[in-house]
């Protein structure tokens, strides 16, 4: 088995908070209506709709990034074996920043949520392409 390099420990790192993180989002997907009300008016984003769209979209939303934090987790056991997933994931996570970004922008979301969320999830992104980047071939090796 492959001894883990520094860069391969600090990719697990990343991915195990990430997953810790999304993965979080689980809980939500049974919260009560009432309490997901409550924090949105806390967080300032004014009245809740109460709709079946928006339950149905809150709910399926949480437990795709619940999906999401697993998934990071299971990546995080063998950096060496899923670096290319990995690093497909980094260039995903980047394009998904800008693409969150954007639609922060459009929302338009309070400045706070679009100056942490956008530009974080695109600061992680291109983290994990460069820290998975397939260094140069060994010397003599075919291409």
């Amino acid at each position: 088995m492959k001894r883990a390099t520094s860069r391969d420990r600090l990719v697990a790192l990343l991915l195990r908070v990430g997953g810790a993180l999304t993965g979080s989002a689980l809980f939500a997907v049974f919260l009560p209506e009432s309490w997901m009300a409550s924090v949105h008016g806390s967080l300032g984003l004014g009245d809740f709709p109460s709709a079946p769209i928006t339950s149905y979209l809150t709910r399926s939303l949480s437990a795709m990034y619940a999906m999401h934090g697993v998934l990071l987790f299971l990546l995080s056991t063998d950096v060496d074996r899923y670096r290319p997933v990995i690093h497909w994931l980094g260039w995903a996570t980047a394009v998904l920043g800008l693409l969150l970004l954007g639609i922060d922008l459009q929302a338009p979301m309070p400045w706070w949520w679009t100056f942490f969320e956008g530009p974080s999830v695109l600061l992680i992104g291109i983290a994990l392409c460069w820290l998975t980047h397939p260094g140069p071939p060994p010397p003599g090796s075919a291409l």
